[in-house]
């Protein structure tokens, strides 16, 4: 006799659903769907510790030690099942006592499993009372109760629970899975029919009546409702007591069935008539009293609406796109939501790159927009009608569900923008706000620093941007998180609200929702009078926040959907070989922004986020982090090396403005700020005022989209070179070439051209990109676009000669804004910065619906 022992264990049983029919049917693709089902579940079960026990036909039956454990593999199975088969599974899951044997379990906690998964909603999971012990308190895993329930074979009657939510259905555990078609015949006999017609043709009466009766007689004005209210919720109860009682010579008794169906899930013991009758006088008590308070208090209509959540999951093939696909990684949802809250729209990831995606809420189809590859930032016109959308290079529009995209102006948008009820479109590119009409034109200035419309923020840097529902006020933030309304006809700005957040917005339960971190906070606020009246409240916790700007959208309904996660800058850093294999830098995760790498690749010059008053150097060859400060400048960022690999240059606020600076990073003295030649007001922004390269020699520094020229006293840099819709541009280590981005040809792609500009230019990439960083020898260029790093090869300089753009790396990665690729010396390998806490893309969010309700709750007036 083989070797027994007894364990506590939990079992897990799952099931094809409709497998013994198409067995009959098609017995070759039913093979072929048992071995695709255990395909997928196999590697689960060894990822989450089971033991894969033993097959039996389309059946799988998995011993695991951890309840916890067993729920997550059998919610991760459901999900690939889901993506993957033409056929849902059933799965049962208890945590029992069995009987091990070598290679086999049995004993009643099999016996439960397998009663289980024979009763689960097809695609669902079941799992008993001894499960659902084991794993309360995991916030990751919500389940719902079903009732006690008498499994066939088992001797006694199991509290069952259904595992909810991640796409899973609801359950709909009632008398329907078993009524037969003698239910109607039993509804007959039973009079519940009859009982029905006649409630109903009472209440008729009744409702016709009572208007006239109060006129004739002076009746109480709360009758009505109280009435109403009566009648409504009586339905369902005179139904019951038809069903349960029949009258007889002896009085009312009870109704004796003559079904022969039995229903399992039905345990409630029937109570004796007396207690029922008891019940339904304190019933009606309860409605006059509560009919009559509605009335009092003038809430007889149910204005306080039940507030319901529940996910959607986008589709594998088109995932939610969050930030660091965008040349802009500003603050921006990849969600929009139609004003009427039944259309969202939202960037995916499709193809290998971004992608516009139109879902309708109540449907589960997911339908490309054509013609919107690479586009961020998606955001509704005020009817409903039009979704306009930033790419790298242009602001577009195009109508929903099936229009072709329009062009509206050539610009990328950094700070957010809105589109306004007069149908102009308002946007922020950091230290200005503009106004353009939504069919195009020439963006008007609406306020700025240094103009006669000044905008008197800290450093005139603004996040995200609303307009007020008068329309008479546009709403940002700055970088400290101060809040700010902008009045537009006068251009005064006024701080309304200190130590907000980022990503201001008024939403149409009178209040101002901001951003701190990953949390969205509420306060109400008087928008006519422009003043705070109750205090903040925490409404969102655990929201996937872009910079400043959560991933949250909402509708005029008050339907309202975001994406749980963290700030998506926590990150670290990454070598990346030409054949994708990864080296982590040995550095703690942070929130790390622009770097860059000495040149001799021994130091890595590192800004935080937010921006601060020191620079991080990493030595590559100690391991240790030394700290460049900085006194009497703020928001360093952007830092390059001098060819010297001890000095810094970096972009710094001092004195309401930005500034280059240069500091040894060995010195302890102050940092030289040099005077830079101002530049065009428009389309430039504060981005004009960071170094993106120094030249070898020392001469050169390039800028967004010019390249200064060191006096001879080293103290002033001089506008010697500029490019006319360029940025980011980087001089080559000789000197004699300038590489950059362009939107001239309609679409940002990178350019190389003679230094000085001789009026010959050659583009290097062919399907969009920016960002481009020189090799250290000269002869090729990094650039990206979306999630892919391109590598060029430059064989010769004259004649100009390159080879094809090559992908480099294909991945996730942050866009730090000024420089996203470091390279070495080592020119075979670059260094990314990869975020550590949640992903680039997603493929689940959390609907609210009535989230307007949950607001006013939780932030009330006082």
């Amino acid at each position: 006799m083989p070797d027994q022992k007894r364990q506590l264990a939990a079992i897990m049983f799952t099931d094809i659903v409709g497998y013994t029919a198409l067995m009959g049917k098609d017995s070759a693709k039913a093979l072929e769907i048992v071995g695709i089902s255990k395909k997928i579940q196999k590697p689960l079960v060894d990822k989450h510790h089971g033991n894969w026990l033993k097959e039996m036909g389309d059946g799988v039956l998995v011993q695991f030690n951890s309840a916890l454990d067993a729920v997550n593999c059998a919610v991760e199975i459901q999900k690939s099942a889901r993506a993957e088969l033409d056929v849902k599974l059933r799965i049962g899951i208890h945590l029992g006592d069995v009987t091990v044997e070598t290679d086999d379990v049995f004993g009643d906690g099999v016996n439960v499993a397998s009663r289980l998964e024979s009763i689960a909603d097809p695609g669902g999971i079941y799992v008993s009372d001894s499960i659902e012990k084991a794993i309360k308190g995991q916030s990751s895993v919500q389940t719902r109760y079903l009732g006690e329930i008498t499994l066939k074979n088992v001797a006694y009657t199991v509290r069952t629970y259904a595992i909810q939510g991640v796409g899973l259905p609801v359950p709909e555990f009632n008398e329907k899975k078993q009524l037969s078609g003698h239910f109607f015949a039993e509804l007959k006999r039973r009079g519940v029919l009859r009982a029905g017609f006649a409630y109903i043709f009472l209440a008729m009466i009744l409702i016709f009546l009572i208007p006239l009766l109060k006129a004739e007689f002076e009746l109480p004005l709360w009758l009505t409702p109280v009435v109403n209210n009566i009648l409504i919720i009586g339905f369902p109860v005179a139904l019951f007591m038809a069903w349960s009682y029949e009258r007889s010579p002896k009085g009312f008794v009870r109704t004796t069935s003559v079904t022969s169906w039995s229903n399992p899930y039905s345990t409630t013991k029937r109570k004796p008539l007396t207690s029922n009758l008891v019940i339904g006088i304190l019933l009606v008590i309860s409605l006059l009293v509560f009919g009559y308070s509605n009335f009092h208090f003038n809430t007889s209509s149910n204005t306080d609406q039940e507030v319901k959540r529940f996910h959607i999951l986008f589709p594998n093939e088109a995932p939610l796109s969050l930030l660091g696909e965008s040349a802009a990684q500003w603050s921006y949802s990849s969600m929009a939501l139609s004003p009427d809250g039944k259309m969202l729209v939202y960037v995916g990831w499709r193809n290998g790159r971004s992608q516009l995606m139109l879902r309708y809420i109540d449907k589960t189809e997911v339908i490309p927009v054509e013609g919107t590859e690479g586009a961020y930032g998606p955001f509704f016109s005020p009817d409903g009608e039009w979704i306009a959308f930033s790419t790298y290079t242009m602001l577009r529009k195009v109508k929903i569900p099936d229009g072709s995209p329009v062009n509206i102006i050539p610009i990328t948008i950094q700070s957010g923008v809105v589109w306004a009820k007069n149908d102009d479109i308002i946007f922020s590119n950091d230290t200005a706000i503009f106004r353009v009409s939504s069919r195009g034109g020439t963006p008007e200035l609406v306020a700025a620093r240094d103009t006669d419309r000044i905008m008197d923020v800290v450093g005139g840097y603004t996040t995200g941007i609303d307009i007020t529902p008068d329309q008479q006020h546009i709403l940002f933030s700055d970088l400290a998180g101060e809040i700010y309304s902008l009045h537009i006809s006068s251009g005064k700005t006024d701080l309304i609200y200190p130590m907000g957040g980022g990503s201001p917005k008024f939403i149409p339960s009178g209040h101002l929702i901001f951003t701190r971190n990953n949390a969205v906070f509420a306060v109400p606020f008087d928008v006519k009078n422009m003043q705070q009246i109750g205090q903040e409240s925490q409404i969102i916790n655990g929201i996937r926040t872009e910079r400043s700007g959560p991933q949250l959208t909402f509708a005029n309904d008050g339907t309202a959907i975001h994406v749980p996660g963290y700030y998506y800058q926590y990150s670290t850093f990454t070598w990346i070989d030409k054949n994708g294999n990864k080296f982590p830098v040995d550095l703690e995760p942070d929130n790390y922004g622009s770097f860059e790498l000495s040149p001799d690749g021994n130091l890595l010059a590192i800004c935080m986020l937010p921006a601060r008053d020191n620079i991080k150097v990493y030595d590559f060859r100690s391991g240790k982090i030394s700290v460049v400060k900085v006194e009497g400048v703020e928001r360093l960022y952007s830092p390059v090396w001098g060819a010297d690999n001890k000095t810094i240059m970096f972009a710094g606020f001092k004195d309401n403005s930005w500034n280059y600076f240069t500091k040894e990073i060995n010195k302890v003295d102050k940092a030289e700020q040099l005077i830079i030649e101002d530049l065009a007001e428009w389309p430039s922004s504060w981005t004009d005022r960071w170094p993106y390269s120094w030249s070898e020699s020392g001469e050169f520094v390039s800028g967004y989209y010019g390249i200064f020229k060191f006096s001879k006293d080293n103290k002033r840099l001089d506008l010697v070179g500029y490019v006319e819709n360029g940025d980011h541009m980087t001089i080559s280590p000789n000197d004699d070439y300038v590489a950059y981005g362009s939107l001239e040809s309609g679409q940002g792609e990178i350019y190389v051209q003679p230094f000085p500009a001789t009026g010959e230019k050659w583009q290097i990439s062919t399907d969009g990109g920016t960002d481009p960083v020189w090799t250290k020898d000269g002869n090729g260029i990094f650039y990206h676009n979306d999630l892919r790093i391109y590598y060029v090869k430059i064989n010769s300089f004259a004649p100009f000669d390159h080879d094809p753009p090559e992908v480099f790396y294909n991945g996730p990665f942050i866009n730090a804004v000024s420089r996203s690729i470091g390279v070495g010396k080592n020119e075979d390998r670059i260094l990314i910065l990869e975020q550590v806490r949640g992903s680039q893309l997603s493929t689940e969010a959390v609907v609210t619906l009535n989230w307007f309700e949950e607001v006013k709750k939780l932030a009330p007036v006082q």
